[in-house]
């Protein structure tokens, strides 16, 4: 046998190893509500904002809190470096205390903001975060806080779905986003993510206050403290959250390698496992091609997972828009790109302020 030809069953044997694997992913049922203990009672909540700037749809974004129909007690209050920030007339509009951030450490500015609100109010059972830009339909928070009727539960978790409301950038937003409810269907790869999360207070006393005050990211910080307490993360699929997205190019560009630096700082094995993953993909999508034009029929047997992917992104984004198919085929280029580049970074801009990303 000649060695080209060793070459392309190689090839070949990668692309159908590839192709298995792709389709078990793609073929895993959506993620469903689990089921917990009925409660007899509903915790007591006490809701952080931390807010800077003022988001698209911040009024309706805050207001969505300050009116939950929420069975329990709970307070929402939201969470500035300064009476002077833009948010506040706002935040006073939607009926929502006020806290102004005091906490010092070498953490972000929402993680102090967080910390700062923890330390005033002691007295309830659940913390949760949200974020400004997030809004928040009426019975999230009762959806959120069910999960803790099971005792082993540390935190609660739900993502959004990024709705365009610009042009094409936002579009590829929204479907790049959508990796976010991937890693969360999965209890190997859940994290708590800190747009809409829900954690017991006994996971932050005293010291862990602290401790919590140095960190970068309240995602990454809340899932290590869960995981170190032995406590597992639910995640709620069906709050319907949402975040309004208007990106162009250079913000879609900084948000996407932020977000990607931050995941690595967390969890640097997704560098490797995301490279495989979308290296594959890639490979699959343009051996699909190739492997048409020269068996035909057979050969497009290799387009299903992109198929069954595309099907399933259209059902998570509940839109028929065509410009979505044709940003799936080539997400798995930007995913890429973006790992490449947030590898290589070592600092990130949020929020206007400017910080290290230490290991």
């Amino acid at each position: 046998m000649q060695p080209l030809a060793y070459v392309y069953y190689a090839y070949l044997s990668l692309v159908g190893l590839s192709f298995l694997g792709l389709m078990a992913i793609n073929i895993r049922r959506p993620a469903r509500s689990a089921g917990y203990p009925p409660m007899n009672s509903y915790p007591s909540c006490f809701i952080i904002v931390p807010c800077r700037g003022v988001d698209i749809g911040l009024k309706e974004n805050l207001s969505s809190l300050a009116t939950q129909g929420y069975p329990g007690k709970y307070k929402a209050v939201a969470v500035v470096d300064s009476e002077d920030d833009l948010a506040v007339p706002y935040i006073r509009a939607a009926g929502l205390d006020l806290i102004v951030s005091d906490k010092q450490g070498s953490g972000s500015g929402k993680v102090r903001a967080i910390a700062s609100a923890i330390q005033r109010n002691q007295d309830t059972e659940i913390y949760v975060v949200a974020d400004s830009d997030v809004r928040f339909p009426n019975d999230w928070l009762q959806k959120l806080a069910a999960p803790f009727s099971d005792s082993k539960v540390g935190v609660s978790t739900a993502y959004p779905l990024f709705k365009p409301v610009g042009g094409f950038w936002s579009k590829v937003k929204m479907v790049w986003g959508l990796v976010g409810n991937g890693l969360m269907e999965s209890e190997l790869t859940r994290f708590s993510w800190g747009g809409s999360m829900a954690f017991r207070a006994s996971l932050m006393k005293g010291g862990e206050v602290e401790e919590f005050a140095k960190s970068l990211s309240d995602d990454i910080a809340i899932t290590r403290l869960a995981k170190s307490k032995s406590m597992s993360i639910a995640y709620v699929p069906d709050t319907h959250i949402s975040v309004d997205a208007d990106d162009n190019f250079s913000k879609f560009s900084e948000w996407a390698n932020r977000q990607t630096a931050l995941t690595l700082l967390g969890y640097g094995k997704n560098f490797t496992y995301g490279m495989l993953f979308y290296g594959a993909s890639i490979l699959v999508f343009a051996s699909a091609i190739a492997l048409t034009a020269i068996y035909g029929a057979v050969g497009a047997v290799l387009f299903l997972p992109t198929a069954v992917g595309m099907a399933k992104t259209y059902g998570r984004v509940r839109s028929r828009d065509p410009l979505i198919g044709l940003i799936y085929i080539f997400i798995n280029f930007i995913y890429v790109a973006n790992l490449v580049k947030a590898r290589s970074m070592k600092r990130i801009t949020w929020r206007g302020r400017s910080y290290g990303l230490e290991q």
